[in-house]
């Protein structure tokens, strides 16, 4: 039984057990305010509780919308632009660059990300590649991962199929950390900035495989 339904019979009990006293009933008077006061609080909390609710709703329909549109922002920004050929170390600290790094690959994975980023958003990027497993290499762009903290990342998550590439500077108007096709000519497609939108990802992943053609097991 509902709060208010049960302050309301404690109000009509007391009026029964009230007895006249000169012409009126103090204890009657008494009960009757008292569950007036205690009723409205009742709704007044009520009313409330729904409101912040509402408001909860708002915020988050609110978030996931700003979400999307800078998805869909990012997505047109990159979509069909040209990667600059980057120069640096590959995983054997040999000079590389991006290029002959896809060689004649048909689409590589970029997953590109520097030392200021959230190192957070960065871990949960390679836990995501370990559970959902692509058939297409990847290639990971950063500027402060050496020999040996790569190495170490392959073996933590057992990573398959990777690449990496450390440069020396990030250009100032890269959008990190973020991730996106490249094909052989290092024209981008499938651009998506995972600062905020890592809970995508996974749905993103197996997007690009369905993109490629590729299923995996």
């Amino acid at each position: 039984m509902n709060g208010y339904k049960i302050v309301l019979l404690k109000a009509i009990l007391c009026f029964i057990g009230c007895r006249k006293v000169n012409g009126y009933a103090p204890e009657y008077v008494q009960c009757i305010l008292l569950s007036i006061v205690i009723i409205g609080q009742i709704k007044l909390h009520q009313q409330n509780r729904y409101l912040s609710q509402l408001e909860g709703k708002y915020l988050e329909t609110e978030k996931i919308k700003d979400l999307f549109q800078k998805i869909i922002g990012n997505f047109y920004t990159f979509e069909g632009q040209f990667e600059q050929n980057y120069s640096g170390k590959d995983e054997n600290g040999n000079n590389s660059n991006l290029s002959g790094l896809i060689n004649n690959e048909q689409t590589v994975l970029i997953f590109k990300y520097k030392s200021t980023d959230c190192s957070l958003c960065i871990e949960k990027v390679y836990e995501q590649i370990q559970n959902t497993p692509l058939n297409i290499k990847i290639l990971f762009i950063s500027d402060f991962q050496n020999f040996t903290s790569m190495k170490y990342i392959k073996e933590k998550y057992n990573l398959k199929n990777v690449m990496f590439l450390r440069i020396e500077d990030m250009p100032n108007t890269t959008i990190t950390p973020c991730v996106y096709l490249i094909d052989k000519d290092l024209k981008i497609t499938h651009f998506l900035s995972i600062a905020t939108n890592d809970i995508i990802l996974p749905s993103y992943l197996k997007q690009i495989n369905l993109s490629t053609k590729i299923i995996t097991n």
